[in-house]
């Protein structure tokens, strides 16, 4: 079997507890659409030693779980990914109702975001029993670089670049509320079906048991743990950490017939779960559908099978500003390069007629490990950058004068990016002390009937700030896909 995009999904969230996310738990945020996810998984090293009387290793161990940068571009609608980058968020106005307003800055830095980053890449045509899908959580997931970009006649994207410290091998289904998604992941709840094969009362210890999961329907589930009596004294109780018991009392049973009868009766007691025999095979369904963690045997030596995977999925793709790539008579919203506009001290910035933009922000960290551990658990914020990039043809010198000059003698002032400038919906990303970079390009004598172009790079000067300020009408209050 292959693996594809075909019933994939991927999905953030912003750590309850740093380097530790819990999508059962943390709250789930759709991404912005995507072509591609590439896995933010850290690698770990390979450390060979040799001894003198041999070419070949002697010896290849793993010395450091490395985490790696990795990239990624979306196109842009919700600006939650974005917003992890900034150490101070706040939120006013009216929500639903009115208009309500987003506020980012560095002014403080009460709200150092780490994520995670939760991916189910789907195998085609696999098994309905027994599918070997990969599911990989990445945690400790630190925001690096992020960037907008405007090219002429296309939509606005966004590109950033993470690293995630550590990974598990784990299931877990999106479950985010219908108010922030499209729904395109979504897959409507399918209950999990089990078999269990019983034997003879003479082939199973006394105290020997299984596990068996039970799926709340809200994603979640409950662990059991089915043991067998086989004395009928009721003194080999393993009791499992952690595990909800279910007995079965076999002491009396005379073959695997009527162990099977016992059996589903005492897992049908639950109201987690339907059961039944037919001669020695029990067939549990769970009462609930949505994902379970498969039945396992610990001792008991029974046949234990999944024959209907459970499964249950609310999410998709970020569309709480459904104001954005495609409006509703399905041509481009209000997410394309043509409402993109650069202010410079409050006026729209001249000097060249602009076809592309782009954004990027630098506001990384470093990460290192200690002695008693393989991955990287030590981390801390890096210098920051602001950069904007703008290309076009030149129609005035004001911009390459600027540029010429020593950084005391450049223009000092605000430059503001905005992608909406809709009414009581104006959306934009801030930079005080923004100059000129001496980086741009002084343009050249183009060739005969064509026009001179020039790179423009401007950049955030001493002590500069940045800020994104985002208002939104009659949209729901977005607090819990901000900062926990």
């Amino acid at each position: 079997m292959t693996y594809g995009g075909k019933g994939s999904s991927s999905y953030m969230g912003i750590e309850g507890t740093a380097l530790a996310g819990d999508p059962k738990s943390d709250q789930n945020i759709p991404f912005n659409p995507m072509r591609s996810f590439i896995p933010a998984e850290p690698k770990y090293s390979e450390e060979i030693e040799h001894v003198f009387n041999s070419l070949v290793p002697y010896c290849i161990y793993s010395g450091e779980l490395v985490p790696i940068d990795v990239s990624y571009e979306t196109l842009y609608k919700d600006p939650f990914l974005m917003l992890t980058f900034f150490t101070e968020k706040t939120l006013a106005g009216t929500w639903s109702s009115g208009v309500g307003t987003i506020n980012a800055s560095f002014t403080a830095e009460t709200e150092l975001d780490t994520m995670f980053f939760q991916m189910h890449q789907q195998q085609q045509n696999a098994s309905v029993a027994a599918p070997k899908h990969i599911d990989r959580l990445y945690k400790g997931v630190l925001p690096m670089q992020y960037s907008w970009i405007f090219e002429k006649r296309k939509l606005m994207k966004e590109a950033f670049t993470i690293k995630a410290l550590d990974f598990e091998d784990v299931v877990n289904p999106m479950n985010c509320s219908n108010d922030f998604h499209d729904d395109a992941f979504t897959i409507a709840a399918i209950a999990e079906i089990s078999t269990i094969v019983a034997k003879a009362k003479a082939s199973i210890g006394d105290g020997d048991y299984f596990f068996i999961y039970g799926p709340s329907g809200t994603f979640s589930e409950t662990k059991y743990y089915v043991w067998f009596d086989q004395q009928g004294a009721g003194q080999a109780d393993p009791g499992p950490a952690g595990a909800t018991e279910i007995l079965c009392d076999i002491s009396g049973a005379t073959d695997d017939d009527s162990v099977a009868v016992i059996i589903a009766a005492a897992i049908a007691g639950k109201a987690d779960f339907g059961a039944s025999s037919t001669d020695e095979v029990v067939t549990v369904t769970a009462a609930n559908g949505g994902h379970a963690t498969d039945i396992v045997d610990v001792d008991s030596t029974l046949t234990l099978t999944v024959t209907t995977q459970g499964n249950e999925l609310l999410g998709g793709w970020a569309d709480w500003d459904d104001t954005g790539i495609i409006d509703s008579g399905g041509v481009t919203g209000k997410r394309s390069s043509a409402d993109a506009v650069l202010h410079w001290n409050d006026a729209v910035l001249t000097g060249l007629n602009i076809e592309n933009m782009r954004m990027d922000m630098d506001f990384g960290y470093e990460t290192s490990q200690v002695v008693s551990s393989l991955g990287h658990t030590v981390y801390w914020r890096t210098v920051r950058e602001f950069k904007i990039t703008i290309t076009g043809k030149v129609n005035d010198k004001t911009l390459i004068e600027e540029a010429e000059k020593k950084y005391k003698d450049k223009t000092k002032q605000t430059i503001k990016l905005y992608y909406d400038k809709t009414t009581s919906e104006f959306k934009f990303m801030q930079c005080t002390n923004a100059y000129i970079s001496s980086e741009s390009d002084i343009p050249e004598i183009p060739e005969s009937g064509k026009p001179s172009e020039a790179t423009v790079i401007i950049k955030g000067g001493v002590a500069f700030a940045t800020t994104f300020v985002g208002n939104f009408d009659t949209l729901p209050d977005p607090d819990v896909l901000m900062s926990n």
